[in-house]
This record gives structure tokens, C-alpha cells and sequence, in this order.
């Protein structure tokens, strides 16, 4: 009877240890992953990543019964049935490592753009996106010289770019982006983005 008890304990601790154990280091960053419902969301603040703290009450359900893990250092979020990785946030300066410089010195901050970065599980991008709409026109110019001059890849999202052309629209090459001469209607997004790098050498 004395001998049950140790072992009882033990069971217990053990237990009380696996969600710890469950869940590999960060592969972007090598932070710790936890899941999503061990998280508290501050809503006095800009989401640590809008992907997942997107603050519905239907979102967050939908987050957590997919088995959602985040990273406490990074936070990159991923699902149980995704190999990838993702983050959105306005905060700039809180990606670990640090985003792409190419990506951070757009030239697009009063548009207040969201900043992303994707894994998929072995190449990152980085990237931002914006509200795209024809008084954005005079700037076109400009952002497609900094994309060419940076190797960096302008594309237009959107469900009419989806309806119109069957795909993303790439415009980095496209002299006239005004997307009521392209036959798109609002909402358009633009999105620049880096090439996929390997994130581990090979």
C-alpha cells in the first residue's frame, strides 16, 4: 500500500508534463509552441497575429477546433492538419527574425499595410498587403520600380481577380494598375512579396 502512492505521484507528474513535451520547438524562430487556448489574446493591443487572435467569437472556435499551436517567441501559428506556418500583424518590428529588409522599407507605410510572413514548411516569404483602389494609381509607378530594383513580386487579391483572370493578378510588370481599367471591383488588395527562400540549407 505504501508503494502505490510514489507511484500514483509519479503518474500524475506525468501527465501533468505531456502537454509541455507535446509540441517541437518553433521551426521558424526555435521558440515554444503551445496551443492556441493556452494564449491570452490582449485586446488593448494590436494581435500578436491577426491569422489567429482574429477576435470572433465563431474564428477563435473554429482556431481551437483545428488544433491550432502558436509560438510564444515568433508568434508563427500553424494548424494540426497544415504543414505551413503563417503570421499577420501591423507591428513591424515584433517578427523574429526580423522581416525582409526589402519588405520593411516599402514604401507603402501610410497605408498602413499588414505585414505577413508564411512558411511552408521549407521556404519563407515575406510580405505586406494593403487596400488597393484607383487613387492609388499615382503611386504604382514607384512601388513597381522598388519591386524590380528589389526582385520583389507586386500581385492583386481579390475575389473579382479571382472571377476575371482565374488567378492572382501579377502587376509588377503592368504599367496601368487601376483596377477599374483591369475590369476588378472592390475589395482589391495589393500584396508584395519576397521570393520563397529555403529557411534551412540544404
Amino acid at each position: 500500500m505504501n508503494s502505490f502512492l510514489p507511484r500514483l505521484v509519479a503518474v500524475i507528474l506525468l501527465f501533468c508534463a505531456v502537454p509541455a513535451l507535446a509540441f517541437e520547438p518553433c521551426p521558424i524562430c526555435g521558440g515554444r509552441v503551445t496551443g492556441l487556448h493556452k494564449v491570452k489574446d490582449d485586446r488593448s493591443r494590436e494581435p500578436k497575429n491577426y491569422d489567429f487572435f482574429n477576435r470572433s467569437i465563431c474564428g477563435m472556435m473554429d482556431m481551437m477546433n483545428a488544433g491550432a499551436v502558436i509560438c510564444t517567441r515568433c508568434w508563427m501559428g500553424s494548424r494540426w492538419d497544415e504543414e505551413s506556418w503563417k503570421r499577420g500583424t501591423r507591428d513591424l518590428d515584433t517578427f523574429v527574425p526580423p522581416l525582409a529588409k526589402e519588405i520593411r522599407n516599402f514604401p507603402a507605410k501610410p497605408d498602413d499595410p499588414a505585414y505577413c510572413r508564411l512558411f511552408d514548411g521549407a521556404n519563407l516569404t515575406d510580405y505586406l498587403e494593403f487596400d488597393w483602389d484607383d487613387s492609388h494609381f499615382a503611386r504604382h509607378a514607384a512601388f513597381r520600380e522598388y519591386c524590380k530594383k528589389h526582385d520583389l513580386i507586386m500581385e492583386m487579391h481579390g475575389d473579382t481577380a479571382d472571377s476575371f483572370f482565374g488567378k492572382t493578378v501579377v502587376v509588377t510588370d503592368i504599367e496601368q494598375a487601376k483596377p477599374s481599367e483591369m475590369g476588378l471591383t472592390w475589395p482589391v488588395s495589393l500584396v508584395v512579396k519576397t521570393k520563397p527562400k529555403a529557411l534551412y540549407a540544404k
